[in-house]
């Protein structure tokens, strides 16, 4: 890499941490390349020598926040000693990753949308969900639950607490302290469900 290119990349990437910062602080929304500029004290062209659009800077954003999302959920569930505590783990954090996080929520979840084609369609193996989906399966396998319902039990933890998230990062912030033990406790009777469904089974 040559020493211009190694200043751009600097410049590049210094440009991101602010870009990260202003959302964080007035959300995404209100994010424009013209107030970047106006941050960083450049005239509005120069950014164009580093970023095309908002999109673009969006799309870096996102593609850093899930490495670092995938990577921390990774770490929850690697602590685990049994499928369970691998599934409390990883809601637990889902829940640390966003806390206080705006831009984080925003960028990962409001400024931009991956779909997934269907649920028969393959997870990719960097994928945070699937790290759920095959704790699940390992949590399902161990209850003696039919695991073709684990992930409709992922969908249901990962829904409920993206939402609780959801709401912690917007509406409800000041009642964020109130909010964690919520979302643990929502995961808690889903677990529950899977236990009472194993016993509800025929012998």
């Amino acid at each position: 890499m040559t020493a211009a290119s190694h200043k751009k990349t600097a410049t590049r990437d210094a440009l991101l941490h602010m870009a990260a910062a202003m959302i964080r602080k007035d959300g995404f929304a209100r994010f424009t390349l013209r107030g970047l500029a106006r941050e960083k004290g450049w005239s509005a062209p120069s950014i164009y020598e580093y970023f095309g659009s908002v999109d673009e800077i969006i799309a870096a954003l996102r593609g850093r926040t899930e490495e670092e999302f995938y990577t921390a959920l990774s770490a929850g569930a690697g602590a685990a000693d049994n499928p369970l505590e691998c599934v409390r783990g990883l809601i637990a954090a889902y829940i640390r990753f966003f806390d206080g996080r705006r831009d984080r929520f925003e960028i990962m979840f409001e400024a931009s949308k991956t779909l997934r084609p269907s649920v028969d369609a393959p997870l990719s193996e960097r994928s945070s969900y699937a790290l759920l989906v095959n704790a699940m399966r390992q949590l399902c396998a161990e209850k003696a639950c039919n695991e073709r319902l684990a992930e409709d039990w992922a969908f249901a933890a990962w829904s409920y607490v993206h939402g609780v998230c959801a709401l912690r990062a917007g509406y409800l912030s000041p009642l964020a302290q109130d909010i964690a033990p919520l979302a643990a406790r929502g995961v808690e009777i889903l677990i529950a469900g899977i236990e009472a469904q194993n016993g509800a089974r025929p012998a």
